[in-house]
């Protein structure tokens, strides 16, 4: 074959896949415009017929019909618009109208999966309906973090003590989103929450530990005094500080003793923690101490103990005045900081 007609041959083919490329990309785009209107008006059909049936005491076998044909991302669409305007009849007549269509059944089998996908999807079906399915309980261990924080966002109406530990055990996740929604459910779930924390604070690992006190700082039960206090003495810095901080909070007379203690930690993020917590608290008899710590070592704890003592008012801007005037360069500094800060906020 000559050089000419090899060239002419490779030109060919090149030609011959871009039109084919082409016509590929145009017959995708027209089935996908296609496949929005079908979807459209099979969707507002079904929207309409599931108004009727949550209006007529979920009697309509016409939705159950229509809703099964629609593919499976459809009803999960469909199912999400409306499920967070339910009230809560509203939402048992929807999942007994979920039931009758076999798609709790299916979702059901579908968190079975060996593919987190439909892992997920199962998931999402009994968040959005509201199904206390057991087999989700046990998502909130699946290797996926999606899943996990699927199964997580489901646990949110669900106080059981099962739910409760398994959400616990989920504080030191591995997966920082995981973690946090854990955090952010026990909260919600309150009063249920407080004592399954108290006895995970126990026995929990350093990672437990601290994200149980983040939940604790939030909640301020008093019933978490004690483990507070248990803790305002562990071995880590972090522990501690968190503690401290939980005290504060908590702000009974025991907690404050303990707070005014850790001034003297040999750790500086303990000693911030407990400055922080006293200018939360205001409470302006700690100020002779809390001023010796603007010449602590450490930057941050020099500054934190500034802005504790502005938030004492009165009494602490005797200190900052006196400061002001200090041989130490650092602290007169931070005090002149600190009381241009009361200035502007005086003025403002």
């Amino acid at each position: 074959m000559s050089p000419d007609a090899l060239v002419r041959m490779v030109l060919f083919s090149e030609s011959l896949m871009l039109v084919v490329g082409v016509l590929l990309l145009v017959a995708h785009a027209a089935w996908w415009w296609w496949y929005d209107r079908w979807s459209a008006v099979r969707v507002n059909a079904v929207r309409a017929s599931l108004r009727e049936a949550l209006a007529g005491g979920d009697r309509n076998p016409g939705f159950t019909r229509d809703f099964v044909r629609l593919p499976m991302r459809l009803q999960i669409y469909l199912l999400g618009e409306l499920a967070p305007h339910l009230t809560g009849v509203e939402r048992q007549s929807l999942r007994r109208l979920a039931q009758r269509a076999g798609l709790l059944a299916k979702a059901e089998r579908l968190c079975r999966s060996w593919f987190w996908s439909r892992r997920l999807f199962g998931a999402k079906i009994c968040t959005l309906v509201g199904h206390p399915a057991a087999v989700v309980l046990t998502l909130l261990t699946d290797r996926n973090p999606s899943v996990r924080a699927q199964a997580i966002e489901w646990a949110i109406h669900r106080p059981e003590p099962a739910v409760v530990e398994a959400l616990l055990g989920m504080l030191g996740d591995r997966d920082g989103r995981c973690r946090f929604a854990a955090q952010d459910t026990l909260v919600k779930l309150g009063h249920a929450a407080v004592a399954p924390l108290i006895a995970y604070l126990a026995t929990a690992d350093h990672d437990g530990t601290l994200g149980a006190l983040e939940v604790a700082l939030t909640m301020a039960d008093a019933r978490l005094l004690a483990p507070a206090t248990a803790l305002a003495r562990a071995e880590s810095p972090a522990v501690r500080a968190r503690a401290i901080a939980l005290l504060g909070a908590l702000g009974s007379a025991e907690g404050v003793a303990l707070v005014e203690r850790a001034l003297d930690d040999d750790a500086a993020v303990v000693r911030q923690a407990a400055l922080r917590a006293l200018g939360g608290l205001a409470h302006w008899p700690a100020a002779s101490r809390v001023a010796k710590l603007v010449h602590d070592p450490v930057w941050d704890v020099r500054r934190q103990a500034a802005l504790c003592l502005r938030a004492f008012g009165a009494p602490g801007a005797l200190f900052l005045r006196q400061l002001r005037h200090s041989d130490d360069p650092v602290a007169s500094s931070v005090a002149r900081y600190a009381l241009d800060l009361s200035a502007i906020g005086a003025t403002a």
